[in-house]
């Protein structure tokens, strides 16, 4: 629950569908529902995608083409 006054209860529902058309029944549901007003709706999946999920650092900082051949080495090729 979200907030709660004497006249309304807004609360943040969190609902997983398996394509549009089944999210799109369960929204008209929730319109037809008296009472009811839907504030917003979100696609937190899509969102993450968005931003971008995944990033790639160093452990060591890498601040010339030394240090990178060093790091980027395999180790298997060191022992060749």
């Amino acid at each position: 629950m979200l907030n709660e006054s004497t006249n309304q209860v807004v609360r943040d529902i969190t609902i997983f569908a398996d394509d549009d058309a089944q999210l799109d029944l369960i929204l008209e549901a929730i319109r037809n529902n008296r009472g009811t007003r839907l504030l917003d709706v979100r696609d937190e999946v899509l969102a993450l995608h968005l931003k971008g999920k995944i990033a790639v650092r160093s452990r060591y900082p890498i601040d010339s083409i030394a240090t990178l051949q060093k790091v980027y080495t395999p180790v298997w090729l060191r022992f060749a």
